[in-house]
C-alpha cells in the first residue's frame, strides 16, 4: 500500500538524487530524477 507524504523531503527519503546536466542547461532549470528499484 501507497502512503502519501506530508512534504517533498519526506517523499525523497533516503535515495539519491541525480541531476539531468543537459537537460538543466537546455531549459535553465535544475533537473533532478529519483531512481529506486520497483518493489516485488
Amino acid at each position: 500500500m501507497k502512503t502519501l507524504q506530508n512534504n517533498f523531503v519526506e517523499a525523497i527519503g533516503n535515495t539519491p538524487l541525480f541531476k539531468l546536466k543537459a537537460a538543466s542547461e537546455i531549459t535553465g532549470c535544475n533537473i533532478y530524477v529519483k531512481i529506486v528499484s520497483p518493489s516485488s
